[in-house]
């Protein structure tokens, strides 16, 4: 930016850098700030029910985003040993990502028939849990996949992050508490979940998380709470029962 610029020169010593600061903070426009978008229990049932009639790889990726809350990113970078069976069930283990954290996201059964029929269908020898075309699954191809069963499905256009704020604030109509929401994409097994910016699903900014928080307390919108280290047994239970997408009228059956 132009404030930038100026700010650069002046550290660099430029000949021709300003002997004042010329541009201050309110100088600038204050960006709009909006909640994220998810989808409702209606449109999140349609949405699954046209993912179902899609060739097997693109319900794989739509249900992967819908039952775990991935980034779109982190999904991409899944390698090919990323499902591991511990304390009894099967866990998806994400990288380093944008938290800087490995985690530990439990993988509901029917995501664990779809990878078994991904890997048995492959002959090739990439690092990596999803393959599409025979390379490596990228993101332009993930939103491809999620447009067209949107469209199918005649909800408009979704962006694969609407489905990460839809798993979250479904989770919380179903009577989840806020606290065991805000665990669900940085659980570890057998381990208490860490305190701070990781258990503000992957939102690090201070002012949206306690603008989230509050508009729950004051019943405006359901949205992410608190921290907190008791969620284990239940995040399991729910992933359970979530996202089945069989309910009545095409939405969620409740917890």
């Amino acid at each position: 930016t132009l404030r930038t610029f100026f700010e650069r020169v002046s550290e660099w010593d430029y000949p021709d850098a300003p002997s004042r600061m010329l541009i201050f903070n309110g100088d600038l426009p204050t960006p709009d700030d909006p909640l994220p978008k998810f989808l409702t229990d209606v449109d999140a049932g349609k949405l699954m029910r046209a993912a179902a009639g899609e060739h097997p790889t693109r319900r794989l990726v739509i249900e992967m985003l819908a039952r775990t809350g991935l980034r779109v990113g982190e999904l991409c970078a899944l390698t090919a040993d990323a499902v591991i069976w511990m304390s009894g069930r099967h866990w998806l283990r994400v990288p380093v990502g944008k938290l800087h954290n490995d985690r530990y996201v439990p993988l509901h059964p029917q995501l664990v028939e779809l990878l078994d029929t991904h890997q048995s269908q492959r002959s090739d020898d990439i690092d990596r849990l999803i393959v599409w075309n025979g390379g490596p699954l990228n993101r332009h191809q993930i939103t491809r996949m999620l447009n067209r069963a949107a469209k199918a499905a005649g909800i408009g256009h979704v962006h694969p992050h609407q489905l990460r704020h839809t798993l979250a604030t479904q989770a919380i109509n179903r009577g989840m508490s806020l606290e065991a929401v805000a665990a669900m994409p940085t659980h570890v097994p057998n381990q208490r979940p860490a305190r701070g910016p990781a258990d503000r699903r992957g939102h690090k900014n201070e002012r949206s998380y306690v603008r989230y928080s509050s508009r729950n307390r004051a019943g405006r919108g359901l949205r992410y709470g608190v921290s907190s280290s008791r969620c284990s047994s239940r995040i399991t239970r729910f992933v359970g029962r979530f996202a089945t997408h069989d309910g009545p009228n095409g939405t969620l059956p409740a917890a």
